[in-house]
């Protein structure tokens, strides 16, 4: 079986979470054999813009605890290495990290990742959450 294995960026988790969309990606993640990959710093980082911006907990109608259960629950967990510093906002290359080394794909619209496609190693692929959406048939 072929997975398609995606890294979300902590903003499309709380898209989908803000759109109430958790069964359609559960669905998903059976339909579109997805594998999606997290690790312990995105729970972190989840849970820290859940509660401490306003904006975002204002999108959210259920508590940090929750989402983070929902997370754990569908994504792989993984331990990264910090390995790589390529970005200028250094706290978001974990997930260069987390994407190269589980060999998946980065679902982002930061625009912080772009120079990613510039690079020939390590090679790491942004999809759009655009791209993504359309290809669920969002």
């Amino acid at each position: 079986m072929v997975e398609n294995k995606l890294v979300l960026d902590t903003h499309v988790w709380v898209s989908i979470f803000h759109k109430h969309r958790e069964e359609d990606l559960i669905d998903a993640i059976s339909f579109k054999r997805l594998l999606l990959i997290s690790c312990h710093e995105q729970l972190k980082e989840f849970n820290h813009i859940a509660t401490s911006k306003e904006q975002v907990r204002k999108m959210l109608s259920s508590t940090p605890e929750n989402y983070l259960q929902f997370i754990s629950g569908v994504a792989e967990i993984k331990h990264t290495q910090k390995r790589f510093s390529l970005l200028h906002d250094y706290k978001d290359n974990y997930l260069v990290d987390l994407t190269w080394q589980s060999k998946s794909v980065l679902v982002s619209d930061d625009v912080g990742f772009a120079p990613l496609k510039k690079l020939k190693q390590p090679k790491v692929e942004v999809l759009s959450k655009k791209e993504f959406y359309k290809w669920l048939g969002w």
